[in-house]
């Protein structure tokens, strides 16, 4: 399972830089600019803030509603 979730993770990050290089990167009317190759970091992040709220929200209220 490690192989699999190696060669999934590495598409997706040559994935996000891909689509970055080929999106407009400007952000709201300041000229601020995402360069492409820091878009992975965003499924990093994303990572990171929904666990907890998996982990505290989603599994409790699971467990109510089954009874498991």
């Amino acid at each position: 399972m490690g192989i699999m979730f190696a060669t999934v993770y590495s598409q997706m990050s040559n994935l996000f830089v891909l689509q970055g290089s080929t999106l407009d990167p400007h952000v709201g009317q300041s000229g601020f600019e995402i360069p492409p190759a820091s878009l992975g970091i965003f499924d990093t992040i994303s990572v990171v803030l929904w666990v907890p709220v998996y982990d505290r929200v989603i599994v409790p209220v699971a467990r109510r509603l089954t009874g498991q």
